[in-house]
């Protein structure tokens, strides 16, 4: 009897973990479901092979931002979407296009929603930021390299400070260490302070 009712203090304890995870499962596909239905996905550029190394970010108006690789030219691109969905009124413009360049992008928008995008300089192997001259990087851009001791400039992620100063971690694959910059200025032309944080090899 005794080994009766633990079975069945068992099973039922099945049941009860079953018929909860039942209703987590219908709870999510009720919430999720609708907003699948709601999701908007466009082709913001299919001019030759593009879309590699994205990073993006949102506006004021919450229009996307997005800075990529155009793999078939090797340029730095960056696309300013018209809507929330990219799906009218986007301005796609070339940012860099000497030398095979816009690998590993991050993107920031300064303080007056231009375009800030540190990036790597393949044929030459450096850390490269530009800072574009107004919203689209139509025009009044400054590209500057940040880094070119060595094989540089890979893996990076950027940030602005107060000042809209950059900041920027990246890879030395020359010497296998993680690096930080820090701008001394908004496009990075000066006074940066280039620390080694840590030998990748030893984490």
């Amino acid at each position: 009897m005794k080994s009766h009712f633990t079975f069945s203090l068992f099973t039922t304890g099945l049941i009860k973990k079953f018929i909860y995870s039942l209703l987590c499962i219908l709870a999510l596909t009720f919430l999720v479901t609708p907003a699948l239905a709601a999701t908007a996905t466009t082709t913001v550029d299919s001019n030759g092979d593009v879309g590699e190394e994205t990073s993006l970010v949102l506006n004021s108006k919450g229009f996307p931002v997005i800075s990529y690789l155009d793999g078939t030219k090797g340029d730095l691109k960056v696309a300013i979407c018209g809507n929330v969905t990219c799906s009218a009124g986007n301005i796609i413009t070339t940012v860099d296009s000497i030398g095979d360049v816009g690998t590993y992008t991050s993107l920031a928008l300064n303080a007056s929603g231009f375009p800030v995008i540190s990036y790597y300089d393949f044929t030459n192997n450096d850390l490269k930021v530009a800072v574009c001259g107004n919203t689209t990087c139509s025009a009044g851009n400054t590209i500057t390299t940040v880094d070119s001791t060595g094989d540089v400039g890979l893996y990076t992620s950027l940030t602005l400070n107060n000042n809209d100063f950059p900041i920027i971690s990246y890879y030395d694959f020359t010497n296998n260490d993680l690096k930080v910059v820090i701008c001394g200025n908004v496009t990075c032309s000066t006074s940066n302070a280039i620390t080694t944080i840590r030998n990748v090899s030893m984490i």
